[in-house]
């Protein structure tokens, strides 16, 4: 696809529509026949989103999870700078101020923690870790500073992955059903294959204080382009 132009849309610009809603146990049923939900929420008019409701565990998991982005962003400038990691670019880790946004400038507005939910290390090959640090550098948790960040958050990322491998499948499913020279189980198979899934607890900082323009929405993400299959928040 050709890349998305720098350009700034009001919200009457975007059509309005339902987001479709899958429930977990329909998701989870193999035989279930969803090819019709899954062409409006991902067909050429679909919004490309969806929401899954009665995810087990999930509400426990996110209450858990979530306040730790709080309370890490919190810690002392010294502490979080003992898991920043440049050599995987800030893609492991705490990150803040370190990425340019679609203006241009450093991303002020939010910190994240990067880690891969389900391989603390990817790969022992050092020459892939050199090759691709963003992908395949070890985990770095703050196992001193807040231990509990690790289980949380380990928790609630496996859960994210498990349900988008469902999805997955009837993704797959539906796809199949159009053509029938597809090999059928791609999607499905990259998300529970994959030893490079990225997950990332954001911390959005207070507005107040920050040099932000509110009329720029580049100041708080902008356009851009996620890497990967599926992206469940």
């Amino acid at each position: 696809l050709p890349p998305v132009p720098p350009f700034h849309l009001a919200m009457s610009d975007f059509a309005r529509a339902d987001v479709v809603v899958f429930d977990y146990a329909e998701l989870a049923n193999r035989d279930a026949d969803l090819s019709a939900k899954i062409e409006q929420a991902y067909g050429r008019a679909g919004f490309g989103i969806a929401f899954i409701a009665n995810v087990p565990d999930f509400v426990e998991q996110r209450a858990a999870a979530l306040p730790m982005a709080y309370t890490f962003a919190n810690l002392p400038q010294e502490v979080k700078a003992k898991y920043e990691n440049a050599a995987s670019r800030y893609n492991i880790g705490w990150s803040h101020g370190k990425e340019a946004i679609e203006n241009g400038k450093l991303d002020i507005a939010k910190g994240s923690y990067y880690v891969n939910p389900l391989f603390d290390q990817p790969t022992d090959d050092e020459e892939l870790i050199k090759k691709y640090p963003e992908h395949v550098y070890p985990n770095i948790w703050p196992r001193e500073d807040l231990p509990e960040l690790e289980p949380a958050l380990k928790a609630l990322s496996r859960t994210i992955c498990s349900t988008g491998a469902l999805l997955a499948y009837h993704c797959d499913k539906y796809v199949k059903s159009k053509m029938p020279t597809f090999e059928g189980g791609l999607l499905e198979r990259t998300v529970t294959t994959s030893r490079t899934q990225k997950g990332r607890l954001l911390y959005y900082f207070p507005p107040k204080g920050l040099a932000l323009d509110p009329e720029d929405p580049s100041s708080w993400c902008g356009w851009h382009t996620d890497h990967g299959s599926l992206t469940g928040l």
